[in-house]
């Protein structure tokens, strides 16, 4: 209270006298007096400033009071007293005009926009509690001031509640004097009816990222005592705490109370990340869990910076997000032959993508031709060989800026890949002894575009194929490939990879009897049992050159003879 608001201006700030007595009036008018009943200040509530409560109203600063933790408010009737060592501070005097015209009076001054619960889960009725905790992850620094609060109990008729509250850029002073500018605090409230509120003192200054536990205790006392209240703030992450305790009335016998889990801002420059409420449990007198059924609730449904409001209660404990369009930011690098991009959405050359709480975000991670997935590093940690990853910002430990890398390989592929069977096992009885050519044996044929491909005697090696006289193959580009070695018994691997295509392949293949003999597929004498050749691929780059080496020295036929003139293919090949 400054000398401008004192009607005795002689010091620049004037100070509640020992024994002293605060009185609030409807006519706008806070009046202090001394423990002798003299008036020594008065404050026109109307210039002073405003402040947000946890009651979702803003109140003139008057209304509110700074209590610290040695001192313990006993409420009675319309009066409540602030006792240390068994000595009255002072006392709060709302006359006969608290239920009435001076709720009124106060809920009707002006505020900013915005002056109401943003967004909050509420639960359905409990009976009895005695605590109620929940932690937090302080949020990244909005541009304006916002409270965001936990923990809250309040009667069914609304008469009061009593809430852990953190908020930035609160608008009271420190321990210094100064204001809590750009900063994060956590401090212990009750609110009466929305005509003061009381706040422990210290008011802790908390950090970004620092993880704070509310917890709201009620202590039911015998005969005509009223409950204690015992509300404390904890900073988890550095060790602080602050409370604030009241002996407070019980409104109703059995103590139906709604909880709720709250934030509240001004409604056009509201912008924090998300809110995540954690570990939200209730229990009764005897330390029993009880049950919370919570809903969602919007009084500002058009507010520009809300995305959601994400309430679990299904598990043990419960857990409440609400978001807001606060970004976060996915950045990808890869290391090898292959790309990361999103599944929907633009390509950034950047490779950095923002992600805003609440939302869907996946990524595919596609590796060159020649090459596979490797492994798959999220934030660091290794996910394994994945071809897809979703982001979704839901949990608190997931409200951070995130990296995914991808790391690929040279693919390393069988010596030899069989493609297909090349046509049917070749009948010689169904062609006579100078039949000029086999009926076409046509098929298709699957290709990775890998390797070489060619024509073998097996499926599981590479080999020449028997077959008096020769045979052709057409292939879909249009190239005809002939069995070099014309009248040989074993005609050497032949490969056809140019008329291929990555992909189906429909090829032919025709048996040529060129001497006027009985065609067959067969054994090395072209007699016995029929032989089926195959399509194969070949990924080894040396069994391809031994093959080409074979080739070059194939054997030629000498008409009228029965023998083969060179030894790359014997008998028993």
């Amino acid at each position: 209270m400054t000398e401008a608001f004192s009607l005795k201006a002689k010091d620049p700030n004037s100070r509640i006298p020992e024994g002293g007595i605060v009185k609030f009036s409807s006519d706008g008018i806070t009046r202090v007096f001394n423990a002798q009943g003299e008036q020594i200040l008065d404050v026109r509530d109307s210039n002073a400033q405003m402040v947000m409560t946890p009651s979702g109203k803003m109140i003139p600063a008057t209304h509110v009071f700074s209590v610290p933790e040695d001192v313990i408010v006993y409420n009675s009737g319309n009066r409540d007293y602030y006792i240390r060592d068994e000595k009255i501070l002072f006392i709060k005097d709302f006359g006969d005009e608290k239920d009435g015209d001076l709720v009124n009076k106060i809920q009707g001054l002006p505020g900013p926009l915005g002056n109401t619960w943003v967004a909050y889960a509420e639960s359905d009725s409990i009976t009895n509690p005695a605590i109620l905790t929940s932690q937090l992850v302080v949020p990244h620094s909005p541009s304006t001031s916002v409270n965001i609060l936990f923990n809250g109990l309040q009667p069914e008729d609304g008469s009061y509640i009593v809430q852990p509250v953190v908020a930035f850029n609160y608008n009271q002073h420190n321990g210094n004097g100064l204001r809590w500018q750009n900063q994060w605090t956590g401090a212990s409230w009750l609110c009466d009816e929305s005509v003061t509120c009381d706040h422990g003192d210290p008011v802790l200054a908390v950090n970004e990222g620092d993880t704070i536990n509310g917890a709201v205790g009620r202590v039911p006392l015998p005969g005509p005592i009223p409950d204690l209240w015992v509300i404390t703030t904890t900073d988890i992450t550095s060790g602080q705490s602050t409370t604030y305790l009241k002996f407070y009335k019980t409104t109703s016998p059995s103590q139906v109370v709604t909880t709720y889990e709250i934030i509240e801002g001004y409604l056009d420059r509201l912008k924090i990340s998300d809110t995540p409420f954690t570990n939200i449990v209730a229990r009764d007198t005897s330390f029993n869990s009880i049950p919370l059924t919570m809903h969602g609730q919007y009084h500002l449904l058009d507010h520009p910076h809300l995305t959601g409001l994400y309430v679990d209660t299904s598990q043990s404990p419960s857990k409440i997000t609400i978001f807001t369009d606060y970004s976060f930011s996915i950045t990808t690098t890869t290391e090898g032959n292959g790309e990361i991009k999103p599944t929907e959405g633009e390509i950034i050359p950047s490779g950095i993508y923002s992600i805003k709480t609440n939302e869907d975000k996946e990524f595919t991670i596609t590796p060159n031709s020649g090459y596979i997935i490797d492994n798959v590093l999220v934030d660091g940690q290794s996910k394994g060989p994945l071809s897809t990853y979703s982001f979704r910002l839901v949990n608190p430990e997931d409200m951070k800026d995130h990296t995914i890398s991808a790391i690929f390989k040279e693919k390393t592929l069988p010596a030899i890949v069989p493609l297909c069977q090349a046509g049917e096992a070749f009948d010689a009885t169904l062609y006579p002894q100078g039949w000029p050519q086999s009926d076409p044996m046509t098929f298709t044929c699957d290709w990775d575009g890998n390797g070489r491909v060619y024509v073998s005697g097996s499926s599981s090696e590479l080999i020449g194929t028997h077959a008096d006289d020769g045979f052709t193959v057409d292939t879909p580009n249009g190239i005809q490939f002939d069995a070099e070695g014309h009248y040989a018994h074993q005609h050497a691997p032949l490969d056809i990879t140019e008329g291929m295509n990555s992909g189906s392949n429909t090829l032919t293949l025709i048996v040529r009897n060129y001497m006027g003999l009985s065609m067959s597929y067969g054994s090395s004498t072209g007699i016995g049992t029929d032989q089926v050749p195959y399509i194969v691929e070949i990924n080894d780059p040396s069994m391809a050159a031994t093959m080409r080496s074979i080739v070059s020295t194939t054997p030629q036929f000498t008409p009228n003879s029965t023998s083969l003139e060179g030894a790359a293919f014997t008998e028993n090949a």
